[in-house]
């Protein structure tokens, strides 16, 4: 990473590293999604209802999914490398 001239290159990373720890399958409390079915595509027509009047010109909204992992997130990343463009 690089700005203004600087660089995080050969910065030591010497914070504490927590191990992952998978949750299997998900337990009661484990939450899949941060809106309620149907939330977003409220919050959309709205946006586009004020985009109509002027009152907006640019909205980022966003929503999360979430799924329970028994392999570490670098694991799915190294995956998503292999199956893509990107590696």
């Amino acid at each position: 990473f690089e700005w203004d001239g600087e660089s995080t290159d050969w910065t030591p990373r010497d914070g504490d590293a927590d191990p992952f720890v998978p949750i299997g399958e998900a337990g009661p409390d484990f939450v899949r999604r941060d809106t309620d079915e149907g939330a977003f595509s409220k919050k959309v027509d709205a946006a586009k209802e004020e985009f109509k009047v002027g009152n907006l010109f640019e909205a980022v909204l966003s929503q999360t999914f979430m799924e329970p992992l028994k392999v570490p997130p670098s694991e799915v990343f190294r995956r998503l490398r292999q199956n893509t463009s990107l590696g």
